[in-house]
């Protein structure tokens, strides 16, 4: 993610995109294709979760299932 011309390091748990995805059988080689469908989802949430939570540029944003589902 770009915070004007910062680097913002963003992760996501695998369970967090099985839980988004509604699945529990993706295989470690399927899990750049599952990203890629929810990709929207996960950018839109990892910007606010950085803007919520006025998170610093030196750390990684990291959502969990708990960052989509409250």
């Amino acid at each position: 993610m770009l915070n004007q011309s910062k680097v913002i390091l963003c992760a996501i748990s695998t369970t967090a995109m099985d839980d988004l995805e509604g699945r529990r059988d993706v295989k470690p080689e399927q899990r750049v294709h599952q990203f890629m469908k929810l990709r929207d989802v996960i950018e839109e949430r990892a910007s606010r979760k950085f803007f919520e939570e006025q998170a610093q540029a030196d750390r990684p944003i990291v959502l969990r299932s708990n960052d989509f589902f409250r």
